[in-house]
């Protein structure tokens, strides 16, 4: 593994210049590289939508698309206890609006993370 930065002490100063190097340089950059990753989100990674829906056994909903163009997947989440499954509706997407369908046998609430 190379160490940007270590190149500098290839040799060619004392161990006291590298432990420095060790401990206050790369040290303090580590610190503000955990900084920065502590603070990411989801949201500010991904472009999607979430929706809470509660769907009957059967039943197929329209959703407005918020993304304003076709989701490449979405994902189910926080199902209520139930047998209801929630796929792609029969209707297809468009731009403007999503159609899910709970093809299980009980009623279900969910919410649904829509993905560009």
């Amino acid at each position: 593994m190379k160490i940007l930065g270590l190149s500098k002490y290839n040799g060619k100063k004392d161990l006291n210049e590298v432990v420095k190097y060790l401990t206050y340089d790369l040290s303090s950059s580590l610190r503000n590289l955990e900084i920065i990753l502590g603070n990411l989100d989801f949201s500010n990674n991904f472009k999607f939508f979430s929706k809470s829906v509660s769907l009957s056994s059967g039943e197929e909903l329209e959703i407005d698309n918020e993304l304003k163009e076709i989701p490449s997947f979405f994902l189910v989440c926080n199902v209520s206890d139930s047998d209801g499954v929630v796929t792609k509706g029969s209707s297809s997407w468009t731009s403007s609006k999503l159609y899910v369908k709970n093809q299980g046998s009980d009623s279900l609430s969910a919410t649904l993370l829509f993905f560009k």
